[in-house]
């Protein structure tokens, strides 16, 4: 029989859900966690796949939300997945597989990289008009310096 640790582990391979607390009771169990950002295309391609698998008729239901609240005085938020059914220990399995056959989201394309070599943008070393951005001349004073000789 699959047990909580389980679901506990595939959230974690699968969407990057990071358990902090659960509270487990008669007919429900209520999951508290993290998802760091890296994580959060995962995570929403989860979220996706248990809400469209509960709204579909099984035995079962997930409530997921985000459960805001303050720590240090700063509001913070963490999400909240409440597992809901008759006899919710024996409908494990089931969510089980849900997470596992889950997709994963789309790698994303890095925004910025750093390109490695010679800083401050010395290109040619001023041959040809090319050099650091700050010392070649453009626009008007390229053609006072051209015909003062400077």
């Amino acid at each position: 029989m699959t047990a909580l640790p389980e679901i506990f582990a595939a959230l974690h391979r699968k969407g990057g859900f990071e358990m902090v607390n659960n509270t487990p009771s008669m007919g429900r169990v209520r999951i508290i966690g993290r998802v760091p950002k890296p994580s959060v295309g995962n995570w929403l391609v989860l979220a996706h796949r248990l809400i469209a698998a509960s709204d579909s008729g099984r035995p079962w239901s997930v409530d997921i939300s985000k459960w805001h609240f303050l720590r240090n005085a700063k509001v913070v938020f963490a999400w909240r997945l409440i597992f809901q059914a008759e006899d919710i220990e024996k409908q494990y399995a089931d969510i089980l597989n849900i997470i596992r056959t889950a997709p994963n989201a789309k790698m994303p394309e890095p925004a910025e990289v750093r390109l490695y070599g010679r800083g401050n943008n010395d290109t040619a070393g001023g041959k040809r008009g090319a050099g650091p951005t700050d010392t070649v001349a453009v626009g008007p004073l390229a053609v006072l310096r051209k015909g003062l000789g400077g």
